[in-house]
């Protein structure tokens, strides 16, 4: 992305390692990139980290009168995807609550990945290569979290801790925590400074530049943009969530964007490894549309598309056996 590297063949790149595009982006006119932290910079393991969400809400709807026996219940990694419990529960209420209990700042999930922070986080040691070399080809590198100063400065001097002469907040030009968004991408709220020893915001709405190395609390995307002189074409914005990080920040904005899809990863191995299986199904699929295409509502005849059924009856089952006699 910031070097010119020889060409390697997409066949020889793993699949989740691939970037996909739905348009061209001349990286040569970006000079912002800006992170979300959560599920972006800092990636939890899966899915130790689920399993650790799942257990909190768990627990805390047997603290709110739930029978004794949903404490029996593990985390299926196969079942409800990320946010998606609350849709599956017919007390969607008190399941919500108790989920937004469990995610607040001051809640159990952040005090328990912090203290078990090698458990549940990623660390990797390309990430301070790559931010420098961001800034050093003078394009400014910021992040826009919704995650509390605390918290972002645990999860952040963890990730970042490879040099002991530096800080992580080194390694940014700008730093805005509590963005509150998708409202930091609309009306906003007051742009205040954070005290770096204590956390505290300091009083009053935050006027002038916006220094390096200091640590800002909510604001709004137009007094961002404003005092880092950003133009919004000029910013490549990688964050998380579809609603909250791309969607808003590009059609309020926009911002050039980057979606990042963890559950896409096993999808792509599952293609990869199927990839010939899903062809002949789909040769099976045209088949069947050839036959129906001419097709109106004076047709009498039904056609006979029993043997291509048949086929891919006969793929599928041949495949799982496959799979069973493997595992």
């Amino acid at each position: 992305m910031l070097r010119r590297y020889s060409y390697v063949p997409k066949s020889e790149i793993a699949p989740v390692s691939r970037v996909f595009v739905n348009r061209s982006l001349m990286l040569e006119k970006v000079k912002f990139y800006g992170f979300d932290m959560d599920y972006t910079l800092a990636v939890y393991k899966s899915p130790d980290y689920e399993a650790l969400g799942f257990n909190l809400i768990r627990d805390k709807l047997c603290e709110m009168g739930y029978p004794e026996a949903i404490a029996d219940f593990e985390y299926d990694p196969s079942f409800p995807i990320r946010h998606d419990i609350h849709n599956i529960y017919p007390n969607k209420f008190d399941v919500l609550f108790a989920t937004e209990y469990v995610h607040r700042k001051d809640g159990p999930l952040k005090a328990e990945t912090i203290k078990g922070k090698e458990k549940y986080v990623i660390k990797d040691d390309r990430l301070p290569i790559l931010l420098d070399r961001m800034r050093a080809r003078g394009t400014k590198v910021f992040i826009a979290t919704n995650s509390d100063y605390m918290y972002t400065n645990k999860i952040m001097s963890y990730l970042l801790d490879y040099d002991p002469t530096r800080s992580w907040t080194s390694y940014f030009d700008f730093i805005v925590c509590d963005a509150r968004k998708p409202l930091f991408f609309s009306e906003g709220t007051i742009l205040r400074q954070v005290d770096r020893e204590t956390g505290a915001l300091k009083i009053g709405s935050h006027t002038g530049p916006i220094q390096s190395g200091h640590i800002y609390s909510g604001g709004s995307v137009d007094v961002f943009s404003e005092i880092m002189g950003a133009f919004d074409k000029e910013i490549l914005y990688v964050g998380d969530h579809i609603f909250g990080d791309i969607l808003k920040s590009k059609k309020v904005r926009g911002w050039r964007t980057f979606l990042v899809v963890p559950e896409l990863a096993q999808e792509l191995l599952v293609w990869t490894d199927k990839r010939q299986l899903f062809a002949q199904l789909e040769d099976l699929d045209v088949m069947i549309g050839e036959i129906y295409k001419n097709l109106d509502s004076s047709c009498q005849n039904k056609p006979d598309i029993s043997k291509i059924q048949h086929s891919i009856r006969f793929l599928a089952s041949s495949d799982l056996k496959l799979e069973n006699f493997h595992t």
